[in-house]
């Protein structure tokens, strides 16, 4: 985590160019939530912008993706969304997006699909929508209430770091490594 977001709220995405299809599912509670909080905005972070919502670098703010720049806008999101179909392919998907949001301190909203379902029953770190109306009222409750938001920040970090850290599996990894090698 880096300093502390500006006065905006913003809820945030980044993935690469193939999966801003999924962005699809939740265009509509992202412009009632926008057309409902004049001081949130949408920041997508993407190789490309896609043509789902229409950029006004203002309130919708598209960012190009760098892996120099990653951590820096991850750290301008007040939440980060993952939103997914329900299928095999996305049932098979590691959860990396979400846990990149979650190490910046980020409470995270996401489709309890595959391993993200397993990751929020895991700990108190954000929220699952499965439509419309429940992505706009996780929007909602992580703006307003703010003991809420920082509780779901705090664990968020805190999971990454005991469970899926370097730290955590660099020496799981070097000692399996060396039984190899002997």
């Amino acid at each position: 985590p880096l300093s502390a977001p500006d006065n905006n709220f913003t809820i945030g995405w980044m993935g690469s160019e193939s999966n801003l299809r999924y962005l699809e599912i939740i265009k509509e509670p992202v412009l009632k939530f926008l057309g409902k909080y004049k001081h949130a905005r949408l920041m997508i972070v993407s190789s490309e912008p896609g043509d789902i919502f229409q950029y006004d670098e203002n309130r919708i703010i598209f960012q190009p993706w760098s892996a120099e720049t990653e951590q820096e806008l991850i750290n301008q999101f007040s939440i980060g969304l993952m939103p997914l179909e329900e299928n095999d392919f996305t049932r098979g998907k590691c959860s990396y997006k979400m846990l990149q949001y979650m190490s910046c301190g980020k409470p995270v909203i996401v489709s309890p699909v595959g391993m993200n379902a397993e990751i929020l029953s895991a700990a108190d770190v954000g929220k699952a929508a499965n439509n419309a109306e429940e992505w706009f009222r996780a929007m909602e409750e992580l703006m307003e209430d703010r003991p809420q938001y920082e509780h779901l920040s705090k664990q968020a970090r805190q999971l990454v770091v005991e469970k899926y850290s370097l730290e955590k599996w660099t020496p799981v990894l070097t000692n399996l490594m060396k039984a190899c090698v002997l």
